[in-house]
Order: structure tokens, then sequence, then C-alpha cells
């Protein structure tokens, strides 16, 4: 019996020898995990006109060149952004390559004069399973590059949101936008909301195999006129939210526009809303536009099919308190193509009035590219557009909107 007792006692030694070094191995993962990911985390600091800041958060870089990710609500309001990475150094934000609501995510690009190959955090392929460690590195309320760590408590589907990830990695203010990360160092979601009634009740929404590409694109600022002027050219989130989503839901729902306008065309005194001249003659487009204004910004989304393949969806939007000798306006102008959305031009232009005899407003907003001839501030009544796609527009053709109501 004393010669089990010591086997026993052997073993369970041995156990508790391997039990402790697997602990050891653990805590020493995560913080090899911290040291290699930390790179690619950076601090988000957003200001608005009048360079105060605004809010405070986090975002992690996706690839060597600055593209980075994190949620779109730090950026309301905001006129300019910047990150700051670990090392203390400092990028303006540029571009914006994909921005969504439902989702509150973004996806952003800096700007990188030095061409500096950034580190990088690589997305997951596959889900976690319930119980896996994670952690995340994140500012928490100015504690900046903070790592936490928990587990994955529950993968849920949240209306709204689509699949997120529930966990018990303690976050705070300033942790929106974190990366949720794998002990294998891989992004699982964004931190992005928490559930206050509880403790630990944190919620990342999932990036497994998510799609954060929609095409946005701009035309290339240095090439065009100097009357262009881009007021704010790395906004994300701002005034015109309203006219920004008219566009995106006309985009989204062109078909259907047209063939509800279609669809009233044996009413009496029917018309299509857009015309374009050829050759003396007055050719209806098939066509929608749709005035609107919440608060202050007022805004016409319109959108007309050029031919068969080709439909451009045009939206223009001004604050009603800036006056037109120091206003500006924003112009978003997207060509569909094949059932392609494409942004080609997406910035703020300047407006001035234009004299006239007959003592009616008129204001003119625009380059040499393109130019939107408006009414009373808000109607627009003409627009030109030089585009050189193909031969419709490569040559400048002028587009106009028979009158039309707000909503």
């Amino acid at each position: 019996m004393k010669s089990i007792t010591i086997q026993h006692r052997f073993i369970i030694f041995v156990v508790l020898l391997i039990y402790s070094k697997l602990t050891m191995s653990a805590q020493m993962n995560l913080s090899e995990l911290f040291e290699s990911s930390l790179p690619s985390i950076v601090k988000i600091e957003t200001f608005n006109a009048q360079n105060t800041p605004l809010a405070t958060g986090t975002g992690f870089l996706i690839s060597p060149e600055g593209e980075g990710i994190s949620n779109l609500h730090l950026f309301k309001g905001a006129h300019k952004s910047q990150i700051t990475t670990s090392n203390g150094k400092t990028y303006l934000i540029k571009d914006i390559l994909y921005k969504n609501h439902s989702i509150d995510l973004v996806k952003f690009l800096v700007i990188n004069k030095s061409n500096v190959e950034f580190s990088y955090m690589k997305l997951a392929k596959t889900l976690p399973k319930i119980g896996d460690d994670v952690f995340t590195i994140g500012n928490p309320i100015g504690l900046d590059f903070t790592i936490t760590n928990g587990i994955i408590s529950a993968i849920r589907e949240k209306d709204g949101y689509g699949q997120v990830f529930q966990t018990n990695t303690p976050i705070s203010a300033g942790n929106s936008g974190s990366p949720l990360i794998d002990m294998n160092g891989i992004v699982l979601g964004v931190i992005t909301y928490t559930y206050t009634e509880g403790q630990n009740l944190n919620f990342a929404i999932s990036l497994v195999n998510r799609e954060l590409s929609i095409g946005f694109k701009k035309l290339d600022i240095t090439k065009l006129p100097k009357e262009v002027i881009i007021a704010s050219p790395d906004w994300i989130e701002d005034a015109y939210g309203i006219v920004r989503g008219f566009h995106a839901g006309m985009c989204e729902n062109w078909r259907f526009n047209l063939e509800y306008k279609r669809n009233m065309k044996n009413f009496p005194d029917f018309e299509w809303d857009v015309y374009t001249i050829r050759t003396g003659k007055n050719i209806s487009l098939e066509s929608h536009v749709q005035g609107y204004y919440e608060g202050d910004i007022v805004g016409t989304t319109m959108m007309f099919a050029t031919h068969k393949n080709m439909t451009y969806v045009i939206s223009y939007g001004l604050d009603d308190t800036m006056h037109s000798n120091k206003g500006h306006s924003l112009l978003i102008i997207s060509r569909i193509t094949n059932g392609n959305v494409e942004y080609i031009f997406n910035g703020m232009i300047e407006r001035k009035k234009l004299d006239n005899p007959n003592n009616r407003y008129f204001e003119e907003a625009g380059n040499s590219k393109v130019s939107i001839l408006v009414e009373d501030k808000w109607y627009v009544r003409k627009i030109y557009i030089e585009d050189n796609y193909n031969e419709i527009s490569a040559n400048g053709v002028t587009f106009y909107i028979n009158p039309y109501e707000f909503k």
C-alpha cells in the first residue's frame, strides 16, 4: 500500500508540474500575443471644424499600406480624424473605403507620405468555438493600449448587426473599435457595444468572412480644376447624413424606383422627371427625383438612365443657414453600369450666386467637369456632366430637371 501511495503521489506531482508549465506557457503566449499585436493597434481621435476634440477610440490596421477598421459612431460630426500608433507616430485619415451604418463599421486609409510598411492583423476565416479564449487591446478611458482577456461566451444573431460574439472580456469607453483577437493572433470581430444591466456582457461584430468593400471610389482630387473645394477631405460622418442615406438608398434600389415610375406612365399628366436636348428636341429620360430636408439640411437625389445599361444617381445637399457667398454644398455622383454601382465624385463644392435680369435667384455649384444650377437655393434645375466613361457623356451633356416638391 505504501508503494502505491508513493506512485500516486508521484503521478499527482507530474500532473501538477505539467499543468503548471501549461499555465505558464499560456501566460507567456498572451504576453507574446500582446507584443506581436500591439504595433497593429491604433488610437483614433476625431476633431470638429474648430479642431476641438470630439471622440477617442480604437482601431486596428489590416494592410501594410495603412488600411484600418473601427466603429463608425466614433466619427460622428468629425471634420478631421487621425490615428496614433503604439510608438507615438500620428497619421491623418485620408480616405473612406467602406462604411456601414447598420453594423457600425468603417474601413479607412491613412495618409502615408513616407511609404511606411505598417504592421497589420489578419481577419478570421473560421468561427471560434464557445469557450475559446480571446483578448482585446484598446484605449479605455484614456489608458492607452490596455490588454484585457476573456472567453467567447456565446455566438448570436442580432437584428441589424448580423452575427455577433458575446464575450466577458472587460471593456470600457475608449474600447469602441478594438479588435477581438483569438489565441492565434487573428481578429474575430470589432468591439462595438455592451449591456450595462449586467456584468461583462460585451459584444463584438463578427468579421469572419465579412465583405468590407462596396466599390467606393472618388475622383483623383489632384486632377480636378482649382475651383473644386473639398472642405473636409477625410469626412466620415457629418451633418449631411440624410443626403448620403438617400443617395445610398437610390443606388441600392434603382431598379425598383424606375419600375415604380414606369407603372405610373398611364396616369394623366405623367412625365419623366429628367430630360435632355438632342438636335433641338426634348428627350425624356427614365428618371426619378426626390427632394427632402432634415433640420437645416436640404437635399435632392436624382436618378436617370442615359441608355439601357447606364444610370446616374446624383445627390446635392446644402446647409440652408449658410449664405451663398461663403457656402459649400455636398455633391455625390454615382454611375451604375450593368447593375454595378461606382462612386465617381464625393465631396464639397463651392456655390455662388448668378446675376439674373429677371430677378430670379440662381446659384451655380461645381466645376468645369460637373456643375449644377439651383433656383431659390433648394431646387436643382440643370446638371452638366462630363464623364469619360464612354462617348455618351465624354463631351459633356446637360440634363434638365422638371419642377418637383420637397417631402
